[in-house]
């Protein structure tokens, strides 16, 4: 984790708790072999938009916002046709805007 990142508890993120941060910039980086990838997260009225990089590349703004929450969310997936390791890194692109990390899932 890079920047500033707090830990919520609740019984709807997976494992119990999630990393959040609404500080611009503040980042997490996770490294993985596999073919598929997502990230979980909640999306909902108070969530951001989050900038999503494999292996140092921009690929994806994700925008969480929206009218309703939603936790266990696979805001972010991308499949290759064999294993394959990545390093994926999820930015918190907007001050203010809450981007949570609820979990990173790898298929084989």
């Amino acid at each position: 984790y890079g920047g500033s990142w707090a830990t919520s508890t609740a019984d709807v993120f997976s494992g119990g708790s999630t990393r959040r941060s609404s500080t611009f910039g503040s980042s997490v980086r996770f490294t993985a072999t596999g073919r598929s990838f997502a990230w979980i997260t909640t999306t909902g009225p108070t969530r951001g938009i989050a900038r999503v990089y494999v292996n140092g590349t921009f690929v994806a703004a994700i925008d969480l916002n929206v009218a309703g929450s939603t936790h266990r969310v696979q805001a972010w997936t991308r499949t290759y046709s064999s294993s394959v390791t990545k390093t994926i890194r999820i930015v918190v692109s907007r001050a203010g805007e809450r981007v949570d990390l609820d979990a990173f899932a790898v298929l084989g």
